[in-house]
């Protein structure tokens, strides 16, 4: 499967489940701060919607994108 076709297939999914993604954001962020979900289309595709597990601080999301381990691993 391409990547694009998996984007838009967990596109789709997350999109016929806003409501419940919204309440789980807002959960996430009124428990543990700012931050995001974070997933991969593969896992939307094989296991379905994000859990709390998936929500990362504003500093776990920063390490993420900024952390020199993680560019060196993109």
């Amino acid at each position: 499967m391409s990547a694009i076709s998996q984007r838009d297939q967990a596109l789709s999914i997350l999109d016929s489940n806003l409501a419940q993604l919204t309440k789980l954001y807002k959960e996430c962020y009124l428990s543990m701060g700012r931050g995001a979900l974070l997933v991969y289309a593969s896992d939307v595709i094989e296991r379905g919607l994000p859990n709390g597990h998936d929500y990362r601080t504003k500093e776990e999301i920063l390490d993420v994108f900024d952390a020199p381990a993680s560019h060196a691993q993109l």
